[in-house]
């Protein structure tokens, strides 16, 4: 409750500990970008680097937080894989039009960039509470898409998944970053796991508005020809 109404501003300390989580999360990016690009190139990976990036995700949260270089050399492969298992999402919308890469990549910056500032400007940890209702409607997502997937086979709940998943992603990075701005206050200075769960909203948002624009410019090709 105490996090709940701090209206303090946030301390220097804490402050130094966000630019050192955005700096990893930029490196991170990068390197998951340079993974893409190897698959697109070479056809390495695909959608087996997925569950090796899950593998490595397991293996970064059980690895000791005082060996930094082994969980840094960690978050790195986690980094390539998971940018090889987005390769081929990657190279449909180069094939359809690279300027949708760039336009989703711009749109997912951009909603990470405008709910990181609203969490960041927000005195008030008000924002604290979505966790719960935000646990609650991913896991009610992905029961319904595994049902969907072997069952209904909805095309329309596809689609309310991914513009629903858009938005439950983006509270998320307001969400994960009032945490993180908490923990670090209460002397958490994890910044390699605080990167690591901006990294996975900032995917996620990248990956919807990818499918999201392909499917627009594969229905409008369909019309043009």
């Amino acid at each position: 409750m105490e996090a709940l109404t701090n209206f303090r501003e946030i301390k220097p300390a804490v402050k130094e500990h966000l630019t050192k989580v955005y700096a990893t999360l930029a490196v991170m990016v990068l390197i998951s970008a340079i993974g893409c690009w190897v698959h697109v190139a070479f056809g390495f990976g695909g959608g087996w680097s997925g569950l090796v990036a899950l593998g490595l995700l397991l293996w970064l949260h059980s690895t000791d937080q005082r060996d930094e270089q082994k969980r840094q050399g960690i978050l790195a492969a986690f980094c390539v894989f998971e940018g090889l298992s987005i390769g081929p999402l990657v190279g449909q919308s180069l094939y359809l039009d690279p300027s949708i890469v760039v336009t989703a990549f711009l749109g997912a910056t951009s909603i990470f960039a405008c709910f990181t500032a609203a969490s960041l400007f927000s005195k008030k940890r008000s924002l604290l509470y979505l966790g719960g209702m935000l646990g609650s409607v991913l896991t009610i997502m992905l029961v319904l898409s595994l049902a969907n997937m072997f069952f209904f086979r909805s095309v329309a709940y596809f689609y309310a998944e991914l513009y629903i998943g858009l938005l439950v992603f983006s509270a998320y990075v307001a969400f994960d970053t009032q945490c993180i701005i908490v923990r670090a206050e209460e002397g958490d200075r994890d910044y390699i796991m605080h990167a690591q769960s901006l990294f996975i909203d900032f995917v996620q948002l990248f990956i919807r508005l990818l499918v999201i624009l392909n499917d627009k410019e594969s229905r409008k090709k369909r019309r043009d020809d």
